[in-house]
């Protein structure tokens, strides 16, 4: 009998349950579950919002209009957070969706320096030059941002155009940001970005037109 992975199990059920839709962004801690979700993408569609929380508005509002319940997915930590205030939302209004929230696999438990941690961690690590630094950065399979703190342009420079992260902030920590800028993660850390600019390209739909002349 073979064994049967995590994300499976959940794409087994949830299809059993019949749910239709599970409304979710990819992030460090479900990719486990994406491929299980994609095996099975014509009995169970995954939707990709850009918000955590508009995922579970997506799921409130599907309940209230077919009173059938479907899924949220988010990543363990602030993924889930953003679910609070459509959870909340839901539970004051008797409506309801399933909020499944994933980990990193457990092979990577308590691997602090190779997991996005938010909170009040940090791993300390030495290092005697900056390509060893940027080469410990690399190894990792997660690439959100890097801060990198110098007063040498060059340092700056070539750590900008060496680190596999989605965005490096010099002389700043690596949640520095501001809402019109480009946001979004590398490798594991996610795909695509959000931001003004982005969010107009997603509502746009192109069309082509070509003319025949003579």
């Amino acid at each position: 009998m073979s064994k049967m992975k995590g994300g499976e199990l959940i794409a087994e059920y949830l299809i059993k349950q019949k749910v239709p839709y599970v409304f979710g962004i990819c992030g460090h801690g479900n990719v486990g579950i994406l491929d299980p979700l994609h095996a099975v993408r014509d009995k169970l569609k995954l939707i990709s919002p850009r918000h955590e929380q508009c995922a579970g508005h997506m799921a409130d509002g599907y309940f209230r209009v077919r009173h059938q319940p479907v899924a949220t997915l988010t990543s363990t930590g602030p993924g889930s957070a953003n679910l609070v205030m459509s959870l909340a939302t839901a539970l004051s209004d008797s409506s309801a969706f399933l909020a499944i929230t994933s980990n990193v696999p457990t092979s990577q438990m308590n691997r602090g320096p190779f997991q996005e941690i938010f909170g009040p961690v940090m791993s300390l690590l030495p290092y005697d030059t900056l390509d060893e630094a940027i080469a410990r950065v690399n190894a990792t399979p997660y690439g959100l941002a890097t801060g990198l703190f110098t007063n040498r342009i060059d340092d700056a420079l070539r750590a900008a155009r060496r680190l596999e992260v989605g965005g490096v902030h010099i002389n700043e920590t690596s949640s520095s940001r501001v809402d019109v800028m480009p946001y979004g993660g590398s490798k594991d850390s996610g795909f695509g970005r959000e931001g003004p600019r982005y969010a107009v390209h997603e509502m746009t739909e192109e069309r082509i037109v070509t003319f025949t002349l003579g």
